[in-house]
């Protein structure tokens, strides 16, 4: 009898220990995050090599690096497209053309990029075929690659004139965006649209020319002001000049206009003047005040009323006697 007591409770100590084993298996598996989980945290601190930038930030012909060159030679890039587009001096062309009979160059390029390597390399002699793409490839740390075209045109001996006028971010650090002038080539005038709070005493154009020469030279840091031209005088190779008008027009915050129907406005609009008397021809009216920013980017209240960004219109019905319509202006959202 004692031998089977015995038996019984050494058989329910191994179903307590078993229980208990159990249990601690169970509950340490509740203290660990679920497979799912730990494969998202994982994907979560994973940086994937792929998604790494592979560019071209800057292809110059440098002056400094080539004896053929007076000034610099900035490509302009296309990021999208993967392509740069040089134009050089009629005079660096070589005597001997392509078997196509192509104009050849042959210079020494210098490159900035986003990546591990670009082959060719930065400084490494290149002969370019005009109008023939000149391949070059980028390879990130993990083996993929990515390839840019460059292009390279030959100016015309009489030629004189500014292809592109433009403020990169990179050289001009205060923007937000590169800002590309717009040419009129048949007034001679370029204008660069920039944000009203950009420092106008040290801006550094790169601009790309067709011709020999540019004054002032490009990447020189230029004193500007607000809608006052500033004169830059291409040189040919046959030494005729051509003079450009550069103009930075800062954005403002002013109004460009207000209208509301059925009103006889005093005075008449001026951005300049802050008050007016709109006289109705009835004394009790609902109408609507439209008001339109200079800069749509401009943010505008009515009445201490946000009303957002750009023109904004505000309907209100006139009593007799004077009624006030308050128009606020800013480039931030509590103007």
């Amino acid at each position: 009898m004692e031998y089977k007591n015995l038996q019984l409770i050494e058989h329910k100590i191994w179903q307590l220990v078993l229980l208990l084993v159990a249990m601690s298996i169970f509950f340490l598996q509740c203290e660990q995050p679920d497979s799912t989980y730990r494969s998202l945290r994982s994907q979560a601190l994973t940086i994937d090599p792929d998604q790494k930038e592979k560019e071209i930030t800057s292809f110059y012909f440098k002056a400094n690096k080539n004896d053929a060159l007076e000034i610099d030679i900035p490509g302009i890039i296309d990021v999208e497209e993967r392509s740069i587009y040089l134009k050089v001096p009629y005079r660096t062309a070589l005597e001997e053309t392509s078997p196509d009979g192509n104009s050849l160059v042959e210079l020494v390029p210098v490159i900035s990029i986003k990546g591990r390597s670009i082959d060719p390399p930065s400084e490494m002699p290149q002969t370019y075929v005009e109008g023939v793409p000149f391949i070059y490839t980028i390879t990130e740390g993990n083996g993929t690659t990515t390839e840019y075209s460059v292009n390279v045109g030959i100016s015309r001996q009489n030629d004189r004139s500014i292809d592109n006028f433009s403020f990169l971010q990179i050289d001009n650090p205060f923007l937000e965006e590169d800002v590309h002038g717009i040419i009129n080539e048949e007034d001679k005038t370029i204008i660069l649209e920039l944000p009203y709070i950009t420092p106008l005493d040290n801006l550094i154009p790169t601009i790309s020319i067709s011709g020999n020469l540019i004054s002032p030279i490009n990447n020189s840091p230029q004193e500007f002001q607000d809608r006052t031209a500033v004169t830059y005088t291409v040189t040919g190779a046959d030494s005729r000049t051509r003079d450009y008008a550069i103009t930075v027009n800062l954005s403002h915050i002013d109004l460009s206009e207000i209208s509301i129907p059925g009103c006889n406005l005093s005075p008449i609009f001026n951005a300049d003047n802050l008050e007016y008397v709109c006289y109705l021809s009835d004394e009790s009216v609902t109408s609507t005040l439209t008001a339109d920013p200079a800069d749509q980017t401009a943010y505008i209240k009515i009445d201490d009323e946000p009303r957002g960004q750009g023109t904004q219109s505000h309907t209100f019905t006139a009593d007799s006697g004077d009624n006030t319509i308050s128009i606020r202006v800013a480039h931030t959202t509590t103007p």
